[in-house]
């Protein structure tokens, strides 16, 4: 998204008539690596039947390379195309197909502000030709991208300069920093950062990756306590140390006492099946470790944030690969005896399909 956007944006009200000298200003905090003059406004592009509302963007196409990557996302035609007083126009490539537009088309540009006249206000409008074609690979921006030369849009708007500088950051995280310190120097200009001018973005993508780590931690912290599980099963049944127990626990079928079943049933399940052993390295203790995972794990499906949610069928879907992948409330029959999940993995099993069952569960 961020080729196409630039770090910081500098804003006046009434529009920058002199700028080149704000342009020296800004370059001299050490973090702006490029800057460029830049008119933004909405507008109504017609062709034919067909009319759309726009993001009307006009730039230099000797400086955009320096804040963003709009040179190099022309499918069609080149950003040295939009020379100033021809009114040459490039679109996104969702628009031009919206529109059936080819390069060479004539395409009308129509803007809010209006001329007045003896018959009332009229709409100010222009024809453009289309130039190129622009493909960032990002819908949003592509069904809606308009770019011109900047002294076309001033000529369209009326206006006697750029309305403010896009700045590139040799660090786009510094932006929001960078944003809070340049209206100290730039006295009456509006200052944003990306990080304000898309907050539902920024906001979704931070919270994904909350999210993400949340998930990976409780996975991790699983998988952890499976492999040290194992190698306290190993330690225990092949008397070994944990430098044993460490080369053993990728070479099972050189485990001596690979065949012991006393010894993993005592640790994990205890003496009697009916009544489950408690405390570290045992199977209720692994159980209830994978449960508590799955509940954290649905919780967070269910609740999401303004940023992140799901659809229902996709929440749906997930809670059911989740409960299933996760399951330990099945039962089984051992001697007449209802056993559950632990027993039913763990209970009078060797020492190698008891490690099996652990690899299966991380």
């Amino acid at each position: 998204m961020l080729s196409v956007l630039s770090h910081v944006e500098v804003h006046s009200p009434s529009g920058l008539g002199d700028w080149q000298p704000l342009i020296t200003k800004v370059q001299k905090n050490p973090h702006v690596k490029g800057s460029a003059p830049m008119i933004m406004s909405q507008a109504l592009i017609t062709r034919g039947d067909v009319m759309r509302g726009v993001a009307l963007r006009g730039i230099d196409p000797d400086l955009e390379g320096n804040v963003s990557d709009i040179p190099k996302h022309f499918i069609q035609g080149k950003v040295v195309g939009l020379k100033q007083g021809e009114f040459g126009l490039a679109l996104g490539a969702e628009l031009a197909g919206i529109l059936g537009v080819q390069l060479g088309d004539r395409i009308t540009i129509m803007v809010p502000e209006g001329d007045i006249n003896p018959a009332g206000v009229t709409p100010r409008m222009r024809a453009f030709k289309l130039i190129g074609i622009i493909d960032s690979g990002h819908y949003e921006f592509d069904s809606t991208l308009a770019v011109v030369h900047w002294k076309d849009a001033a000529a369209l708007l009326r206006l006697d300069g750029p309305s403010g500088l896009r700045l590139k950051l040799d660090d786009m995280q510094l932006a929001a920093k960078v944003a809070d310190e340049l209206p100290l120097k730039l006295p009456g200009l509006w200052v944003k950062d990306w990080t304000r001018q898309n907050k539902n973005w920024f906001a979704a993508v931070q919270t994904g990756k909350r999210m993400m780590f949340i998930i990976l931690t409780l996975i991790i912290a699983v998988a952890a306590f499976n492999l040290d599980l194992k190698k306290e099963l190993i330690k225990e049944t092949d008397k070994t140390d944990e430098k044993g127990a460490d080369t053993l626990v990728e070479k099972m079928m050189s485990i001596a006492s690979k065949d012991n079943y006393d010894i993993p049933t005592h640790l994990m399940i205890g003496d009697d099946l009916g009544t489950l052993k408690s405390g570290k390295w045992t199977a209720k203790e692994l159980r209830e470790k994978i449960e508590t995972l799955k509940k954290n794990l649905i919780a967070l499906l269910a609740e999401g944030t303004d940023g992140f949610k799901l659809l229902p069928e996709e929440k749906k879907k997930l809670t059911i690969i989740i409960d299933k992948s996760l399951k330990t409330d099945n039962t089984a029959m051992e001697n007449g005896v209802k056993v559950g999940w632990e027993g039913i993995n763990f209970y009078h099993l060797p020492l190698v399909a008891v490690l099996t069952n652990l690899s299966k569960i991380s």
